[in-house]
């Protein structure tokens, strides 16, 4: 068995677990790792982060002779080669964009809504079914911190299906800012999934010392009924960022830790975007 990592970041289909690949076959017979079970990754670093590579990187009809793990690791958007002197240095050179989402479905449309972010006054929000890829044309282009969808690709709204959404933000001179999560969440009338209800956090508050870590203890509240939750395949239960890495980071264990002095916010998202936010401070 071959199991398959990412690490600051997530798969291109927007999910964090681990692959595991499984080949059968007798003593005899030589094992290959087929293109089709190589996962597509590079282009959805977590906030702070950017493409980066493999460890050792798997590669078709790759022969498997013995257990083998494969991390595709994200890299920092800046190596940190100083220490910072004073709080403001380290603040995030430019604004970005962690909001979580708010949604609801009701009358044949999806209302959603989102926090007012400093520095954004333009926001484009992509959503489709899941399994089909974001169309390059937003859905809905915004200056308020909230809309209605009424249609999905043109269409009136299949509320049996699941959905994913996400959302740009650009500044007054309609440079991209930054992007939220992609929010994954069952249409009001399936009659397989819910949707979580609330993020509900232990742990509100972090302090800790510089190269120190901590791990946030976090829950998801579902809505009521006898329906399952989204699989992990879509996104796991809980996903992580951190505002300010250069401060401190986050993994997608929600482990916390701490770079240099100052105060960040990590957010704590569902999988249908629902987000709580907990303070963190690094002495």
């Amino acid at each position: 068995m071959w199991n398959i990592r990412v690490v600051n970041g997530s798969w291109t289909d927007g999910t964090t677990e681990d692959k595991l690949v499984t080949l059968s076959g007798s003593p005899s017979d030589v094992l290959k790792l087929a293109n089709r079970q190589i996962p597509k990754v590079g282009d959805n670093p977590g906030q702070g982060y950017m493409a980066g590579s493999w460890d050792v990187t798997p590669k078709k009809d790759m022969v498997i002779t013995s257990d083998k793990t494969f991390t595709y690791t994200y890299i920092a958007e800046s190596i940190i080669e100083n220490n910072f002197e004073n709080d403001s240095e380290n603040q995030p050179k430019t604004a970005s964009f962690n909001s979580g989402i708010k949604m609801a479905q009701k009358k044949g449309k999806i209302n959603l809504s989102w926090d007012k972010t400093e520095g954004i006054s333009k926001y484009e929000v992509y959503i489709t079914y899941y399994g089909k890829k974001f169309t390059k044309k937003p859905a809905k282009v915004v200056n308020s911190n909230s809309v209605t969808i009424k249609k999905i690709n043109s269409k009136k709204i299949d509320f049996t299906k699941n959905i994913k959404l996400y959302i740009k933000g650009y500044d007054s001179n309609n440079n991209l800012v930054g992007e939220t999560v992609t929010a994954f969440f069952a249409g009001k009338d399936s009659t397989k999934y819910k949707n979580p209800k609330e993020v509900k956090l232990s742990t509100k508050s972090i302090t800790l010392g510089k190269g120190n870590s901590a791990a946030i203890k976090a829950s998801v509240k579902m809505e009521k009924g006898k329906r399952k939750a989204l699989p992990e395949k879509y996104a796991a239960k809980l996903r992580y960022r951190s505002d300010n890495p250069n401060v401190a980071t986050v993994d997608n264990k929600g482990t916390v830790t701490a770079i240099n002095p100052g105060t960040c916010t990590v957010y704590v998202y569902a999988k249908n975007g629902l987000a709580k936010k907990v303070a963190v401070t690094v002495n």
